[in-house]
């Protein structure tokens, strides 16, 4: 993930069972809004559509226009065919 919110760079993998914990303000909320917004198919597109709010405050006062990206990625094992699949979801 990058560039969404307080999340500039992460990498984080998780397992079955994972529980997130940390101060307030520390992104919790912001990673699993993320995940939401590439796994949940009951958000409309609407609520998908995101907004220069969205993006991290470090890329400066106007990241639209200077064409950042957010990019949020997940990736699921099957563990029974050990066969991994990706989802992305890019808003400029």
């Amino acid at each position: 993930m990058s560039n969404f919110r307080n999340l500039l760079d992460v990498d984080i993998p998780l397992a079955g069972g994972a529980v997130f914990v940390g101060e307030n303000r520390s992104g919790k909320s912001n990673l699993l809004y993320a995940i939401r917004l590439v796994l949940d198919p009951s958000l409309s597109s609407v609520q998908r559509k995101l907004t220069a709010d969205d993006f991290s405050e470090s890329l400066g006062s106007d990241p639209m226009g200077d064409r950042c990206v957010i990019e949020v990625s997940v990736e699921v094992e099957d563990s029974t065919t050990t066969r991994a699949s990706s989802r992305r979801s890019r808003r400029r």
